[in-house]
């Protein structure tokens, strides 16, 4: 029987403290009471978090599908592969009491049983585009063309989502006793005892971190009164929390699963060894283009990316070879008054609202040649770059 497949998957078990567990593929995690986060690996399957009675944070990975259970508290789920404007997020529900959330590039899966349920629904929702409320989320989906509706058990396991042979009523007791061993290894615990106060040496100042942007970024990390780089160490950048305008975790780590895969601060990988390996750190930087163009940045051993954003591009300086920062900057003197780095600007919201890049690449022509693209909302520079040219489109 399916469900017993799934029953019998080795479980790790928490503690009634706040705990801080990493939760792999084909494995059922009990987090049992606390405040506790649980953060799935990349590339798991088959991944069960019953997070208990707590604030409790589920922490989705790449290429993972994780079902939630939760039981009580304000809890949060984080999924920054996923957006709701997202072209390649879909959202649907499954029995009428599950909802299920995929993104088609990121790999991420998420799926929260009994989601409608005062006991076990998920108060906030992090994802790529905001912090969304259950109300929001609901709101969204009625209105979202990417709303896939009602599914059933069947669907999911045609889909590969659930095993074979999976019926509604074993999805129904599977979660059932999901509820039953929890409570049971809750009543097992010992009394939560307070854990000793480990003499914990400061963090280092971490950098390339900007802490001014990472704090008005995260407001309930400046209310929280901890410092910018202990939060970016200890937790930031596995929730896809960027520490700069230039450097865009969730992309870093989708450009480069060697990274992904090896669990390592992005960041810092890309600070010591990324930038001097070709690698970029946002869609908008050309790195190895950058160091041709600008030899006395190349010799001085600079991270390029930093460079740019915090003289080069007020230096006249280019990102890369499709744009042209001082005649952006002629052409969109609103952007030129407000002292916005001009790459970002474009493609963050100048693509979205017509503006070109330069005078080699006109953003309303590519869009009118490739209709395709313009249908999905995909910035046309980067598509140009990742694709367009290798698959001889025009730009024009």
């Amino acid at each position: 029987m399916a469900s017993t497949f799934i029953e019998s998957l080795p479980e790790q078990i928490g503690s009634l403290n706040s705990d801080a567990l990493r939760a792999g593929a084909y494995q059922i995690t009990y987090a049992l009471d606390g405040n506790d986060t649980i953060t799935a690996v990349t590339g798991g399957d088959y991944n069960v978090m019953v997070g208990g009675k707590g604030n409790d944070t589920y922490v989705a990975a790449y290429n993972s599908a994780i079902t939630i259970l939760d039981s009580g508290g304000h809890d949060r789920v984080i999924a920054t592969g996923m957006g709701v404007n997202n072209p390649y997020t879909y959202f649907g529900t499954v029995d009428g009491s599950h909802l299920l959330a995929f993104d088609l590039i990121s790999g991420q899966q998420v799926m929260i049983a009994n989601w409608m349920s005062s006991s076990s629904r998920i108060e906030e929702v992090q994802l790529s585009d905001g912090i969304f409320s259950l109300s929001q989320i609901l709101s969204f989906m009625s209105g979202s063309p990417n709303y896939l509706g009602n599914l059933s058990t069947s669907q999911l396991v045609n889909e590969g989502m659930l095993p074979a042979g999976t019926t509604s009523a074993d999805l129904h007791n599977l979660i059932t006793h999901f509820s039953l061993r929890e409570a049971e290894l809750t009543q097992l615990a010992s009394t939560p005892v307070p854990p000793p106060q480990p003499v914990v040496p400061p963090v280092a100042n971490v950098e390339g971190l900007d802490d001014a942007f990472y704090l008005a970024s995260n407001p309930d990390v400046a209310a929280s009164g901890v410092s910018a780089d202990e939060h970016f160490s200890n937790h930031g950048w596995r929730e896809g929390r960027n520490p700069n305008d230039w450097f865009d975790i969730a992309w870093y780590l989708q450009k480069n699963p060697d990274v992904a895969a090896a669990d390592l601060n992005p960041l810092l990988h890309f600070q010591d060894h990324g930038w001097k390996e070709g690698r970029d750190s946002i869609s908008w930087m050309d790195v190895d283009w950058y160091l041709q163009q600008n030899t006395d940045v190349a010799a001085s051993g600079i991270n390029p990316s930093a460079h740019y954003a915090t003289f080069g591009w007020k230096e006249g300086r280019d990102s890369n070879a499709w744009m042209d920062t001082d005649w952006y900057l002629q052409q969109n003197p609103d952007v030129a008054a407000a002292g916005i780095n001009p790459s970002a600007h474009y493609y963050n919201l100048g693509w979205a609202e017509g503006r070109s890049p330069s005078s080699a690449f006109d953003t309303g022509a590519y869009l009118n040649a490739n209709p395709d693209v313009a249908l999905v909302g995909i910035n046309p520079l980067e598509h140009w770059i990742d694709f367009g040219q290798a698959e001889g489109r025009s730009i024009a």
